[in-house]
């Protein structure tokens, strides 16, 4: 098992550094920016560990099929937005268990910040008396929103892209596309080269071109702020919310000749343009900022109620 991606291969080499060396903490807070892959590394790392001694492919297999022994992942339950006391109780049977293979047992708690306090309080006994051979990732893109407590025991790893032009390649051959478009969306994901992935779907383009149409909509008084409200609530907010960033930059450089988006979205611009002036449309962005920076700490905020609000703003600064 290899590094998931470049820009991580630092910090794997001292993971697996440690683990040879047989230098491993108990639990270990990834961290950074959405869109770096602190999952995918973690989930890597657990299976290297747990398939290294691998006895004809067995382990590899187990780990394959998500019924890996040793290997426990926990996740808000599909009705739920925070972690809750029972499945870390069901976290710390499995680990008064013995190993498997006799070696690492490893658990994946993501993301890390929606522990709820008495799961919170559960996982820091185990972390304070975790027991030989066992290993807890905590992973989290807000490390500040877990208890303090639990974040002072961990060992804390930040993962931060060093070298640009290596992302850059690594999307502009993940994508087969040209340096200038790997660029265009490394920008839009805010140097987060998996979320530039995933604004590269042919979906999330489709969004941006019916989001321009829909504000222009908007701005003609042809649709209502709760209907886009209602709409634009089923989709990811954080990935709308970038979306409706990457536009509203988008017309800043219109004002200065210097946009850069496929034509038929530059005409829908320019006639959002006719009707915002620049002192709106940084209102406007400082909004969103906003809005990202509330939904950071409240997760459980009405998104629904957000967006209609949103749009409301963008109605009233029409001229």
């Amino acid at each position: 098992m290899s590094v998931p991606f470049p820009w991580q291969q630092t910090l794997w080499n001292n993971l697996v550094i440690a683990y040879e060396q047989d230098r491993l903490p108990s639990a270990i807070l990834l961290s950074g920016v959405e869109g770096l892959g602190q999952s995918e590394l973690a989930h890597a790392f657990a299976e290297y560990v747990l398939t290294e001694n691998n006895a004809a492919g067995k382990s590899a297999a187990l780990f394959a099929s998500g019924n890996h022994p040793d290997f426990i992942h926990i996740k808000p339950e599909a009705d739920s937005r925070t972690i809750k006391i029972d499945q870390v109780r069901q976290l710390q049977v499995r680990l008064r268990d013995k190993s498997h293979a006799g070696a690492y047992r490893i658990a994946i708690i993501e993301p890390a910040e929606t522990l709820n306090i008495a799961a919170s309080n559960a996982l820091l006994k185990l972390v304070e008396e975790p027991g030989d051979k066992i290993l807890l990732f905590f992973i989290s893109h807000h490390p500040k929103r877990l208890a303090a407590t639990l974040r002072s025991r961990c060992q804390k790893i930040t993962i931060r892209v060093e070298d640009t032009a290596t992302v850059l390649e690594w999307l502009r051959t993940r994508l087969s596309t040209s340096q200038q478009n790997a660029k265009q969306l490394l920008e839009l994901a805010e140097g987060a080269p998996l979320k530039a992935l995933q604004l590269s779907e042919p979906a999330q383009q489709d969004l941006y071109a019916e989001l321009l149409q829909d504000l222009v909509l908007l701005l003609d008084a042809k649709q209502t702020a709760m209907q886009l409200a209602e709409k634009y609530a089923r989709h990811e907010f954080n990935i709308f919310l970038t979306i409706n960033l990457h536009l509203l930059h988008q017309m800043i450089c219109l004002y200065h000749n210097a946009v850069s988006v496929k034509p038929a979205w530059t005409e829908l611009l320019q006639k959002w343009q006719t009707q915002l002036k620049p002192l709106k449309v940084f209102m406007l962005l400082d909004k969103i900022y906003a809005l990202r920076r509330a939904i950071a700490l409240v997760p459980s905020l009405n998104q629904q109620l957000l967006l209609e609000d949103l749009f409301i703003g963008v109605s009233q600064y029409r001229e």
